[in-house]
């Protein structure tokens, strides 16, 4: 698989939080559940940080 040049990984990123931030200012919801659900990707993302970088140390 290619690996993405940084400035893209960067531009790709950041069309996903805006997107993501979109939909959530769109939304009609509880504001306390809504702050709740705006940290649901961050802690995704910092779950798979982690066990990728766990399974990169493994390796070595």
């Amino acid at each position: 698989m290619r690996k993405l040049s940084k400035s893209s990984l960067l531009f790709f990123y950041s069309v996903l939080g805006m997107g993501y931030f979109n939909a959530f200012s769109s939304l009609d919801i509880n504001p306390i559940l809504r702050n709740y659900l705006i940290l649901v990707p961050v802690q995704i993302g910092l779950v798979v940080y982690f066990l990728w970088f766990r399974r990169d140390t493994l390796k070595d």
